[in-house]
């Protein structure tokens, strides 16, 4: 189910929204959106699910994986530096994750990935980039109330 401009909005979703889009590197656990929110942390896992689709941090790894996807074409970036600036601890990690969720490693993503942004399908068929795609939240990113579906 994808997040509507009603997650933004809502008083538990919404600041679990928003603290990962605002700093996608701080080390974050369910505690801060939890306390942000003022619900338990059972409550808020529930909600969240139901507004955005997916459980509070799973949707952080997303989207943190949808902005490292973007940051590893930018000239220079280093999958250790990308990780950094994304909030994983190191390459290992974000090689990791990345491979697991788009099935091809972020050095291979980079090499396989046009500069001129058009989209690349991974091993999988998934489609894995497409430029300025860290100007999007994962597939359940909310909208605004004037933003098309």
């Amino acid at each position: 189910m994808a997040a509507t401009s009603r997650s933004v909005g809502s008083q538990v979703a919404g600041p679990a929204l928003r603290l990962p889009h605002a700093n996608p590197a701080h080390p974050w656990t369910v505690a801060a959106p939890t306390a942000e929110s003022g619900v338990s942390r059972a409550s808020l896992a529930r909600r969240f699910s139901a507004l955005v689709g997916q459980p509070p941090m799973a949707y952080l790894r997303e989207w943190r994986l949808t902005l490292a996807a973007d940051l590893l074409c930018e000239p220079g970036a280093t999958v250790g530096a990308v990780a950094g600036r994304v909030g994983f601890a190191n390459a290992f990690t974000l090689s990791t994750a990345f491979k697991r969720e788009r099935g091809i490693s972020p050095r291979e993503y980079r090499t396989a990935t046009p500069a001129h942004g058009t989209s690349v399908r991974t091993p999988g068929g998934r489609e894995a980039h497409e430029h300025g795609e860290h100007d999007r939240a994962p597939a359940s990113r909310p909208q605004a109330a004037d933003e098309s579906p």
